[in-house]
């Protein structure tokens, strides 16, 4: 199954090239985004003058002074431009993972797809995934928190190295078990006419709980063959140094659309069996 799926991805992006466009925009909003953040904070701050200084100096301690002077003096500036690039940010990343789910369950499903039908599909489904990106971040802290309390309760009972690992391990194990949980959540989203945020984050729960090692194996694949292909470019980029740059911005490209296009088809064929 995950082969089949595999081997699918890549198809389905040699056979509906509009895919790529969702991950362009993506990339497209970044670079605006993050130019633009740093417009604003060298007209408001000179951060760029800042950034500049401290190229210049080699002593940690000099390094520190700087950055905590610089800070102390444009705090409220940092904080205000800072919260309004994450709250935008939010916001428009929802848009366009709305977009992007809505395009991978079109193409996975081998439907044709156009650039209308994708921002339709943002429409319909950005508001869920706002919700839903609220509910995993709800979930995902939940662990990290437990951690931080559990390491406050035991340091009071045993040496603080030996609380520190215990409740770290149990902080990264908790951790990893709620986000195996929710790796399908956005293609039981899409598989469904009509699915309610909370519906959708018990659907891809009482799914991991079902099947395990198949959501375990599916997410060691969809990491590992980024990590395998990027391995294999980086090799070819070192025999071509020239087309290393090109190398890695098109591969980067193909592969973060190929990843949602596995998770859709492993999902799909999950079900498909199960009938």
């Amino acid at each position: 199954m995950y082969k089949k799926s595999i081997i699918k991805g890549f198809k389905d992006i040699a056979n509906n090239k509009k895919i790529l466009l969702v991950e362009f925009f993506y990339g497209l909003y970044l670079f605006i985004s993050v130019s633009i953040i740093t417009v604003v904070l060298e007209k408001l701050t000179g951060f760029m003058s800042f950034i500049g200084v401290l190229r210049k100096l080699a002593i940690a301690e000099e390094i520190k002074e700087t950055i905590f002077i610089f800070t102390k003096n444009n705090i409220w500036t940092l904080v205000i431009t800072i919260g309004i690039f994450v709250i935008v940010s939010f916001v428009v990343g929802s848009g366009l993972t709305a977009m992007k789910w809505y395009a991978v369950s079109q193409v996975a499903r081998k439907k044709r797809l156009h650039v209308a039908d994708m921002i339709k599909g943002m429409r319909k489904y950005v508001k869920k995934v706002v919700v839903i990106k609220i509910y995993s971040f709800c979930y995902l802290i939940a662990p990290i928190l437990a951690g931080v309390l559990l390491f406050t309760i035991l340091q009071t009972v045993t040496l603080p190295f030996a609380a520190f690992v215990i409740s770290a391990t149990l902080g990264v194990i908790g951790y990893f078990i709620v986000f195996l949980s929710l790796f399908y959540r956005y293609a039981i989203l899409v598989s469904k006419k009509k699915a309610m945020s909370a519906r959708v984050m018990r659907d891809s729960l009482a799914f991991f709980k079902k099947h395990k090692s198949f959501v375990i194996g599916a997410m060691i694949c969809a990491y590992l063959i980024p990590i395998i292909a990027r391995v294999i470019l980086d090799l070819i980029g070192l025999v071509v140094p020239l087309l290393n740059i090109i190398i890695y911005i098109i591969s980067l490209w193909i592969l973060t659309t190929w990843m949602p296009l596995f998770i859709m088809n492993t999902f799909i064929a999950k079900k498909t069996k199960r009938r």
